[in-house]
């Protein structure tokens, strides 16, 4: 067996035959010609042009049958690459004046546009190579005569391994024939991972190591929950896959028997269960989970091509279309954490030593007013209709910068009702409780603020300075230390004290070991990954709130995270015990 790694950004396992996707290179030399030809080279140009965008053209049609919303963009920011008129103007002029050939112009134009991004200190705009590339090759191979890969060998489902796939590879394939894919370039949020998370295929990128099959048709497991891929996988791996898929069979039943039913412990405490979003797509799969509501839409995800935000109306709709799917239950808005490590847009600093302590979120949004006052004007629109949208505020860290972000908020509102707009007026306002600053001032908070969203992934980080992404530190940050639980019980007691709904998102919400903390520490609502929706159902049935609250008195009495642990099993034996369910936390 041979296991290489990379990063995980779908989720989910698949095994089947590896399929060796070829690379897709053409190789350009420096070429000459006659000052005769430079009048038909010119035209071998805008042939290949106009071939290349008919190829676009077809695939975008196809990406808005299967991807649906803003993903499709990725093939509108393509077609704009080809239309670009300064590229076109420098490699015309370069035949002309050098005599040299159409495709030795072009790839030596497009060279210089791929070493600027490179050396850019902006990850999205560094990303952007992939979509440059992806339209030079198809650009050279017509000039060159070449045919366009179509992995038409492609018969049987497969796993595809490849330096690079792109999204216009992902969109032609057939579902059913791609189990999953792993390959050499790419990030989690560059355009091919954006596609195959919206295809629901299992997806490794940035794999550091060789993807060479060893053998045609040799069995691989692709790992997307972890990263890894192994080849001819071992009996420990398979009997992985094995599990995860039984689960997954599980989890589906699950789904169809839980969906429709409400979030109840054992003696009938509700607990309102509700669904992270990061794409519009994503919203179809969560109500068969049994969402119960949107306690998180991650606007930025709206945001997919060149340097562009999405305009008033592609916003407007998006927030429509997800309040409708979802009224009367609730649906909370996310307005742009922008900055730190999300994505790329036109406003952000060139540089900053520590990003996630940075100029993001509301920070950056205050700082342009004219980005903050668009979108906040189609969250106010489209809760008009349905009356269920709210409107939550990221990384906030001091009472006062509350304040400006609700003021700016209700002079929008003010702007809307000078202008004659339709648009409801009682829009709750809530605080993302990130910052550990703002925790401690949460009493305050409350007496200001409609709602609380506790996010557990930065607070946790932040309260116990350690950056969970650093492989040499991860191991610190742990939710069941006894700071942690200290911290949420203050936020939940201020919002109770006041009388404010209190969710709670980010991967502590959807661990199921520490469901009945939560729910003792008194959480109204869990906001989670759609997946998690329907064992999170079924699990709350195994314990009654008096139990959670126990167990939460025993956890708050132990000084490490690990006596937490102890104290959380134990509890979990008991419980599975009694229901003969068997603990499988």
């Amino acid at each position: 067996m041979r296991v290489v790694r990379g990063v995980a950004v779908t989720g989910g396992y698949a095994m089947g035959p590896g399929f060796q996707v070829e690379a897709n290179v053409p190789r350009v030399a420096q070429s000459n010609i006659p000052a005769s030809q430079v009048r038909s080279e010119i035209q071998k140009f805008n042939r290949a042009l106009n071939r290349a965008k008919r190829d676009l053209q077809a695939i975008r049609k196809r990406a808005l049958r299967r991807l649906e919303g803003r993903v499709s963009e990725i093939f509108d920011a393509q077609l704009l690459m080809l239309d670009d008129r300064e590229l076109y103007h420098h490699v015309t002029q370069a035949i002309k004046s050098e005599h040299i050939s159409a495709e030795w112009a072009y790839h030596r134009q497009v060279e210089v546009a791929m070493e600027v991004l490179q050396k850019s200190k902006d990850e999205y705009l560094r990303q952007m190579q992939g979509d440059i590339g992806a339209v030079a090759r198809r650009v050279i191979q017509y000039l060159q005569g070449l045919k366009q890969r179509t992995l038409a060998d492609l018969r049987i489902p497969s796993v595809l391994l490849a330096d690079q796939l792109t999204p216009a590879d992902l969109v032609q394939l057939p579902r059913d024939l791609v189990l999953a894919i792993a390959t050499r370039a790419g990030s989690r949020t560059d355009h091919t991972a954006l596609v195959a998370r919206s295809l629901g295929i299992p997806a490794v990128v940035g794999v550091r190591g060789d993807l060479a099959l060893e053998r045609k048709g040799q069995r691989v497991l692709v790992d997307a929950e972890h990263g890894s891929v192994y080849f001819s996988p071992g009996r420990t791996e398979i009997a992985r896959y094995v599990a995860h898929t039984r689960r997954t069979a599980r989890a589906a039943l699950d789904r169809e028997r839980l969906a429709d039913q409400p979030a109840l412990t054992a003696d009938g405490h509700r607990i309102s269960v509700q669904a992270n979003l990061e794409l519009l797509q994503e919203a179809g799969f969560a109500q068969t989970c049994g969402a119960e509501g949107v306690g998180l839409f991650r606007t930025e995800f709206l945001f997919l091509s060149g340097e562009r935000l999405p305009d008033m109306e592609t916003q407007l709709h998006a927030y429509r279309r997800l309040a409708k799917l979802f009224a009367p239950r609730p649906v909370t808005l996310r307005v742009y954490d922008l900055g730190g490590d999300k994505l790329f847009y036109a406003h952000r600093a060139e540089d900053e030593p520590n990003p996630a302590l940075g100029w993001r979120a509301v920070r950056l949004l205050l700082d342009r007013p004219a980005l903050f006052r668009t979108q906040l004007t189609a969250m106010y629109r489209a809760a008009a209709e349905y009356g269920n949208v709210r409107i939550l505020f990221p990384m906030i860290s001091h009472l006062a910068e509350w304040r400006k972000v609700k003021e700016f908020a209700l002079s929008v509102r003010s702007e809307l009702e000078g202008e004659g707009v339709e648009f409801l007026h009682d829009v709750p306002l809530g605080a993302m409780i990130e910052v550990p600053a703002l925790a401690i001032e949460a009493d305050r908070l409350a007496a200001d603020c409609a709602f609380f969203s506790v996010g557990t992934n930065d607070l946790i980080q932040y309260l116990l300075a350690v950056d969970r992404a650093n492989p040499l530190v991860a191991k610190l940050y742990d939710g069941f230390h006894p700071a942690v639980l200290k911290t949420l019980q203050a936020i939940v007691k201020a919002a109770k004290a006041h009388g404010r709904p209190v969710s709670i998102c980010g991967d502590l919400a959807s661990d199921l070991r520490a469901l009945p903390l939560l729910v003792g520490i008194g959480f109204d609502e869990l906001s989670t990954v759609p997946g998690a929706i329907p064992q999170i159902k079924a699990v709350l049935g195994d314990f009654t709130l008096p139990e959670a609250e126990g167990l939460l008195k025993e956890a708050l009495e132990e000084e490490t995270a690990h006596g937490v642990d102890l104290r959380v099993r134990r509890a979990w034996k008991r419980w599975s015990r009694r229901t003969g369910k068997g603990d499988s936390r």
